[in-house]
């Protein structure tokens, strides 16, 4: 059997690919195996005893990618690193291409021998393609038998081997059994970290791997009641995040080798917890509570065992739990009580700074959801720092849930985090704050804490004062700060104009005089494109005779401008 480095190469890309590789029979002669590439699957079969050609693919070609993605998987299962095959593969085709350069050098030192082809035709060497023997540690057949061996254990009825997939498990099976499924199903992809010539490409692949758990896991159980079924996808996305987190921990695995690792953490976590979102949303928990018990309570404790670990893991568990455990709490505050109790005794025990500050990061949502709000200030605010996610958490929960006055509790504690995120201020905190305030006139204090906020809260204040009638004020403001009229926003200055014309006036006034006091030409014909809008305002006043003795008594005061005279005339202000 010959193997190019090329379709090797294509080859192991398929392999790891999730559920590339299904094997579906296999006797003491010959293994069949459906190999899948895109929508499209082909039959490779794999007969050791063939020394020729020993696997065979439907798609024609010999020793394609498809035929080594399966040989590949026979490694796997038999326990050998196809990765350690795939790296000496390369190893042997760079020691022969040297073998041959050297030749060819050798060959050029040496006087030219008489041409033993005819005259026309040139003779060229050719690489050898590769093969199993010297590469592998062992025979193919060997190989193949060891894993056969290994998958003995799937024996079918027929007593011939059944690889396809297994058993898919029932709604009446416990958690335990949907977990040896999922193990099973899905270990493959995730049995081996990769060497590090080959760390490319695999933090998509790991994104890959939750997605496909999940997706596959719920679209197998559509036809399950939804509750049951909810609580098996929870499961399978438990599962995944939990594979992902044994595979970080390898000591081979290096997360400095995968480009933007962190970033990928945070989107896993991300998806986790909207998974979570949409899975409880078609929970009965009242039927969980009936018939689903240990079903859930495995979920639970399968969280906990994974947030609570001394070493700090590498996926965020502690949004799952908190996402987990904040909508659970409200069906069921005896479990609550439970769960606290557990964290309060593992925080009397602990002296590990990480795993205290994940502990007490949790009883603060214990105490969040007794309504504990000072409380759970009191220690989420403790330290420097806190993740935008884990205090936006609460903020929308009470939001969502229209608890204003505990809502303004919190926006008050979070001052000195909200600072330093513009971003979110504008286009999350600030509209929140808007419509609570309306919803809450009567209460000073949303007044006073956006003022707090001041500058960065100057947009919103402004539109909430001129909603509430109170737009002279802003004008007030606006112009106390001496902003050019380009820096103020065109939303508020309409505002302005259609709440009172007059308030802009001295907004207008102003600019065009500071425009006059640079003394160059440029600022001269700022200066009297403002002064012709304010012509407009007072017309729309039919103020004209103020604007005539305003407009004279401008040229008058700057008459040795000779440049702004000029400006004047031409822009028809005077004659």
């Amino acid at each position: 059997m010959n193997i190019s480095s090329e379709q090797l190469e294509k080859g192991y890309t398929l392999f790891r690919q999730p559920g590339s590789v299904e094997w579906v029979f296999a006797d003491d002669e010959t293994m069949i195996a459906a190999c899948w590439e895109g929508d499209h699957s082909f039959r490779v079969e794999l007969d050791p005893s063939a020394a020729d050609e020993p696997v065979f693919c439907s798609c024609g070609d010999r020793c394609c990618r498809h035929d080594l993605a399966v040989l590949l998987d026979v490694l796997r299962v038999a326990g050998k690193m196809p990765e350690m095959f795939v790296m000496e593969c390369h190893a042997a085709a760079k020691n022969q291409l040297r073998q041959e350069t050297h030749k060819e050098l050798a060959a050029a030192d040496e006087p030219p021998a008489a041409p033993s082809a005819p005259t026309g035709q040139k003779q060229t060497a050719e690489a050898e393609p590769l093969s199993w023997e010297p590469l592998s540690p062992e025979p193919l057949a060997a190989v193949v038998s060891l894993a056969e061996a290994r998958m003995d254990k799937t024996r079918g009825k027929r007593g011939k081997l059944t690889f396809s997939q297994p058993v898919f498990p029932e709604p009446e099976e416990s958690a335990a059994q949907w977990r040896a499924y999922f193990r099973d199903r899905f270990h493959k992809a995730l049995m081996h970290s990769r060497p590090g010539n080959y760390m490319f490409g695999l933090g998509s692949e790991l994104k890959g791997f939750y997605y496909h758990v999940v997706e596959e896991m719920a679209d197998e159980s559509k036809g399950w009641p939804p509750t049951v079924r909810g609580l098996f996808v929870l499961h399978a996305q438990l599962y995944a995040m939990e594979a992902l987190e044994q595979f970080f921990a390898q000591p081979s695995f290096n997360p400095s080798q995968i480009y933007g690792f962190s970033q990928i953490t945070k989107e896993l976590a991300s998806a986790a917890s909207q998974h979570i979102e949409e899975i409880l949303a078609v929970i009965n928990m009242e039927e969980v509570q009936t018939r689903y018990n240990e079903a859930m309570k495995e979920a639970l404790e399968l969280l906990r065992l994974n947030t609570f670990t001394p070493t700090p893991p590498h996926l965020d568990w502690s949004a799952l739990y908190q996402t987990l455990w904040g909508r659970i709490f409200l069906f069921s505050g005896e479990w609550g009580a439970e769960e606290r109790t557990r964290l309060e005794e593992l925080q009397s025990q602990t002296s590990n700074d990480s795993l205290l500050t994940r502990v007490r990061t949790s009883l603060a949502l214990f105490d969040f959801l007794d309504g504990k709000d000072e409380a759970a200030l009191a220690i989420l605010t403790a330290h420097s720092s806190l993740p935008r996610d884990r205090y936006m958490y609460y903020v929308n929960h009470l939001y969502d849930h229209q608890a204003w006055s505990r809502l303004l509790v919190w926006l008050r504690g979070l001052t000195r985090f909200l600072r330093r995120e513009s971003y979110l201020l504008n286009h999350e905190i600030f509209p929140m704050w808007l419509n609570a305030a309306e919803s809450q006139p009567e209460e000073p204090g949303w007044i006073e804490w956006i003022k707090l906020l001041l500058p960065q809260s100057q947009d919103i204040y402004t539109i909430y004062l001129i909603e509430n009638g109170d737009a002279r004020q802003v004008a007030h403001m606006l112009l106390s700060q001496g902003h050019p009229i380009y820096y103020i926003d065109r939303d508020i200055l309409r505002l302005l104009e259609k709440t009172d014309l007059r308030l802009v006036l001295p907004l207008y006034h102003q600019d065009a005089e500071r425009y006059i006091l640079e003394k160059n030409r440029q600022s001269y014909k700022q200066a009297v494109r403002l002064l012709k809008k304010l012509a407009g305002f007072y017309k729309k006043l039919k103020e004209q005779d103020r604007w005539q003795l305003y407009i004279g008594q401008l040229a008058e005061r700057h008459s040795r401008l000779r440049a702004f005279q000029e400006e004047l005339r031409r822009g028809k202000l005077i004659q």
